[in-house]
């Protein structure tokens, strides 16, 4: 008697892939023309050369490579430039367009610093502020131990919220740096928006 053909489905696999037989090419070559069956059919000789770029093979064929070039909305690339330096008719254009850049070209302050390897006059970016909440106990946990982050993180009463070393690190120092006066970056509405306007 047979198996089950319960378990003989479950033994199968569920997806299957199959390759795809391609095709063999039933249409014909194309075979390469050479240049004097080419000349012969046309009339014409081909002005495509081979040995050439092509930005000058479209020049001469009056044709333009980038239609946006006459707009002006893309500049020069370094790559580009440098490719189009091997074409001898296009590295005169290439020198006075790197002189007009280069006077062009404004350096900053920061940029010469930054080369220079001084620090830069920016600097780092400020410490994110605290809400109210994380100011209080801040403020308790630094009035209670003072600089001694390790008995913060040891202190479960004032630090609820089990902060690591790190993270109070990053807390106490943002708690100096924002004074109690200064301006918060936000203030909630004193009335509700959604009320305003329905009762008149």
């Amino acid at each position: 008697m047979g198996g089950s053909l319960r378990r003989h489905k479950q033994a199968q696999p569920k997806i299957i892939k199959r390759k795809h037989k391609k095709g063999k090419r039933t249409g014909p070559k194309i075979s390469q023309l050479n240049e004097v069956v080419f000349e012969e059919k046309i009339g014409h000789k081909r002005e495509w050369d081979k040995e050439k770029r092509l930005v000058s093979n479209y020049k001469n064929l009056g044709l333009v490579t980038d239609a946006n070039s006459a707009l002006e909305r893309m500049k020069r690339g370094p790559a580009k430039a440098k490719a189009d330096a091997d074409e001898p008719e296009l590295r005169e254009e290439l020198v006075f367009a790197s002189e007009e850049e280069a006077e062009d070209a404004e350096v900053t302050d920061k940029d010469l610093r930054s080369a220079m390897g001084l620090s830069r006059l920016d600097g780092p970016a400020a410490p994110a502020r605290l809400t109210t909440i994380q100011r209080a106990a801040i403020g308790k946990l630094i009035a209670k131990h003072g600089d001694d982050l390790r008995a913060m993180v040891m202190d479960h009463k004032l630090n609820t919220m089990q902060h690591s070393e790190g993270v109070l690190r990053k807390l106490v120092a943002s708690f100096r740096y924002w004074k109690p006066e200064a301006p918060t970056s936000f203030r909630a509405p004193k009335g509700r928006l959604w009320n305003v306007g329905q009762n008149g």
